[in-house]
């Protein structure tokens, strides 16, 4: 990535950056420790005595990014991240933050002092927050932008700009035996913030446009969608993700999505929601729920298959967990099993027996990603009955084994 500035220009550019866009400005060396730093004030974290430790595990999650990175803290703040390497070895960090995108209210304020069990002053985390500037999202990427590019004179794509947080790897968790009874307890709950975005959002997933979804999303901010929990700030988050996937499963339908997989979706997110403990996890399930209703949304209506190769393709889904042969699907659709794997070969241009490997090895990321279970367990209940096997497989569609895709993507809870 070229040369590194040396330590003038570097002070240059954070005090500039820091006068300019009146944000924390914070430089870090290879071993996340402290150079320099402007800051507005001292006030100390309610959470953490020191801000290396307050940093280091997203700097960690993140030391391979050549790219801006924007970071959301388990606190509600936001960071951005600029790397910096000299030749491809990294040299340290540049960050922006902590900001919020908008004042907490005390029932966020006091559901984060329940959730991290902080027996403290609260008026001590009262003076924390309100210390922290409030920025637009936007701006704090463009104060990322030009702190890249007068550190390596280089322009951003618009389009890779900045790889952010809830990207860096598979989102979903899987949990067995999950109590299904929890569907049941939907609630149309109104957001608040402006109902013109929300209609946007669900009229996207509606029609199936994928591509637009992470856009309306990210114009919605975090701080204005509602407190539906005063004790907890967790169950605040998962009240609200199971309001927008009950509203999600209700437009894919609208938008052709046959009701048995809508509330299948809607059944194994709301189940898998109930297993995660921390915000990040959380929102990564959420933006994952809705692209998952857009996108099937889109195949439906892009996809016309036949009728035994939708039946084959919705109990997959819908089976994924038990063992599933081509006779036993050629019975579901009342179909001779030769003439049945030939259709699906020639409408999805997959076998039948690949596109089952493929579908389990994509759940068996999502398993590798938020869950401890073994990988001998993971492919025991995916099927894969010898583990060499399913590493074999695994390695063949991923790329890479399943320790390695673990150690690469797992995130903790």
């Amino acid at each position: 990535m070229g040369h590194a500035p040396n330590r003038c220009d570097m002070e240059y550019i954070g005090e500039l950056i820091f006068e300019s866009f009146r944000v924390p400005v914070i430089w870090l060396n290879d071993s996340g420790n402290i150079v320099h730093e402007w800051i507005m004030d001292h006030s100390v974290h309610p959470f953490h005595a020191a801000r290396e430790e307050h940093l280091a595990q997203a700097i960690r999650q993140h030391e391979a990014s050549d790219h801006p990175v924007l970071i959301t803290s388990a606190y509600l703040e936001h960071f951005a991240f600029i790397p910096l390497k000299e030749q491809e070895r990294r040299t340290g960090s540049v960050v922006l933050g902590p900001i919020l995108f908008a004042r907490l209210s005390d029932e966020t304020l006091s559901g984060l002092m329940n959730d991290f069990r902080v027996f403290t002053d609260k008026k001590a985390a009262v003076r924390y927050y309100e210390s922290l500037p409030v920025l637009s999202k936007q701006a704090l990427m463009n104060a990322a932008k030009m702190v890249y590019y007068m550190i390596y004179r280089k322009r951003l794509h618009p389009e890779i700009a900045f790889t952010n947080e809830h990207h860096s790897g598979p989102l979903s968790n899987h949990i067995e035996h999950a109590d299904i009874t929890i569907a049941k307890r939907r609630q149309n709950i109104l957001l608040h913030h402006d109902p013109v975005v929300e209609k946007k959002l669900y009229h996207v997933i509606k029609e199936g446009r994928t591509n637009e979804l992470e856009t309306v999303w990210d114009s919605i901010p975090e701080e204005e969608l509602g407190v539906l929990s005063k004790t907890s700030h967790i169950r605040s988050q998962k009240n609200l993700t199971i309001a927008m996937i009950t509203l999600a499963t209700r437009y894919a339908m609208e938008g052709g999505l046959h009701p048995e997989i809508a509330y299948t979706l809607s059944d194994i997110f709301i189940q898998r929601l109930e297993e995660l403990h921390d915000r990040q996890a959380i929102d990564r399930l959420r933006r994952e729920a809705l692209r998952a209703f857009a996108e099937r949304v889109n195949e439906a209506r892009n996809q016309q298959y036949s009728k035994p190769v939708t039946m084959c393709i919705h109990y997959i889904f819908n089976h994924l967990y038990e063992e599933i042969t081509l006779p036993l699907l050629a019975e579901r659709c009342n179909k001779n099993p030769s003439y049945l794997s030939a259709l699906f070969k020639k409408e999805t241009g997959v076998a039948l027996s690949e596109y089952i490997q493929r579908t389990r090895i994509e759940e068996a990321k999502k398993l590798l990603t938020l869950t401890d279970r073994p990988i001998a367990e993971i492919g025991t209940l995916l099927n894969f009955h010898e583990q060499s096997y399913f590493t074999k497989i695994f390695k063949k569609f991923a790329g890479v084994t399943p320790k390695q895709y673990r150690n690469k993507y797992s995130s903790a809870r």
